[in-house]
């Protein structure tokens, strides 16, 4: 996902004008996913028989853990909190999602929560120190890739394939926790980007992993191939918002 991208999981209804709903109101629904929304009104029309709009829709969404309120509200605590986060241009999102929480708004879904720790996680593996030499061949952070590293011809060294089996068996463990993470508790992006990982991504990092410690490619071969799991991922990301987007506006 792209990374500064600030996102309000909050569904704004178009409704026919009968209850109360309002274009002026919106449902809201704590630590909720882009198509929570959509997934608990089918399940109450499944169930119910309720139409969208009507009292018995409103009463089972709200047994559903939804909360009917004024858009203005949140608007506005949501503005305050996109400028705060500005302040912090290396950490937009996580500061705009602390300032929601403190207002109220619990927006940070347990998928993202989960793969957020993680991450730092992760992070902290690749700021060690015995690991230094080693990432000046390969970034932890694909994004951080030099012109430098992808015309790096060197081969990888035998001090680096240890370090290389250590890296990846520690980093792997907690990337399968990431992955285990969307399937259970994310919406459709994050389950269906799970199964992507495990079908394509997966196998292509491990192919090109071998061919770097068997010495097949350089390590600008190499950071070249991460370059392109990494666009791979993201158009499959953008593939699939553009599929949730059709799938929120087909009708319960």
């Amino acid at each position: 996902m792209t990374k500064y991208i600030l996102k309000i999981i909050i569904i704004i209804l178009f409704l026919n004008f009968n209850y109360a709903y309002s274009q002026n109101k919106v449902w809201f629904k704590p630590k909720a996913v882009d198509d929570s929304l959509k997934i608990d009104k089918d399940k109450c029309l499944a169930i119910t028989g309720a139409k969208d709009g009507s009292l018995q829709m409103a009463n089972c969404l709200t047994q559903e853990g939804w909360t009917y309120i004024d858009l203005a509200v949140i608007k506005a605590d949501e503005g305050q909190c996109i400028a705060k986060s500005k302040e912090d241009s290396q950490n937009m999102r996580k500061v705009f999602l602390a300032c929601m929480l403190s207002k109220g708004w619990d927006l940070l879904s347990k998928s993202e929560e989960i793969i957020s720790k993680l991450n730092q996680d992760i992070r902290d593996i690749c700021t060690k120190d015995e690991y230094k030499d080693y990432y000046k061949n390969t970034p932890c952070n694909t994004n951080d890739i030099t012109f430098e590293q992808l015309a790096n011809n060197s081969k990888i060294t035998e001090n680096e394939k240890k370090i290389l089996l250590e890296i990846t068996n520690k980093t792997d463990v907690l990337t399968r926790q990431q992955d285990e993470a969307r399937k259970l508790y994310g919406g459709y992006i994050d389950k269906k980007y799970a199964e992507f990982r495990n079908d394509v991504l997966i196998p292509e990092i491990t192919s090109y992993r071998l061919d770097l410690y068997n010495g097949k490619i350089t390590w600008g071969q190499y950071n070249q191939k991460r370059k392109d799991n990494m666009k791979e991922a993201n158009e499959k990301l953008k593939q699939l918002r553009e599929d949730l987007q059709n799938y929120l506006k087909t009708k319960s």
